[in-house]
């Protein structure tokens, strides 16, 4: 299976659990809600450039066509829209959780797709749980992040 494909069905699957979920139970700690105009907001927190294997480039046409078909299917959160919100993580433990501290100051995320590079991960997902941001990601498979009690929003593929 092509990684476009794989990347298309992962976060097509994901994005119905998440959005449901973010629809029906909102986390109390979270200062963002729905907005009156349904729409779920997206930070997308993605290396830009460089030699990742989840590099904004080859992963932002399946985040887009995901979306797309989630949008389009009347029985997933029939009446929504999505807004992409994309920032650099630079695959970075100092970038990529000023970008998820900026989006969650503007509210400019519902939910998180990335960061995928562990260092990254690792700060944005301990701070979700506090910010009621749940964090998708197709990277961090250190075992480290299996730990819910730590993780507590982190949904990634193993």
């Amino acid at each position: 299976m092509s990684m476009k494909i794989w990347l298309h069905a992962f976060f097509l699957a994901k994005f119905s659990i998440v959005f449901t979920h973010i629809r029906s139970r909102p986390c109390p700690t979270s200062n963002l809600s729905i907005s009156p105009s349904n729409v779920i907001k997206i930070g997308v927190l993605l290396p830009f450039t460089g030699n990742h294997q989840w590099v904004l480039q080859a992963t932002f046409p399946a985040i887009q066509l995901a979306t797309e078909t989630v949008q389009k299917d009347p029985t997933i959160l029939h009446g929504y829209r999505f807004v992409l919100n994309v920032a650099d993580s630079a695959c970075s433990e100092t970038f990529g959780p000023l970008a998820a501290i900026d989006m969650y100051v503007n509210q400019s995320a519902h939910v998180f797709v990335g960061p995928a590079c562990e260092y990254a991960i690792a700060p944005v997902a301990r701070f979700s749980y506090y910010w009621g941001i749940p964090v998708l990601t197709a990277g961090g498979m250190v075992s480290a992040f299996a730990d819910k009690n730590e993780y507590k929003l982190l949904t990634r593929v193993q």
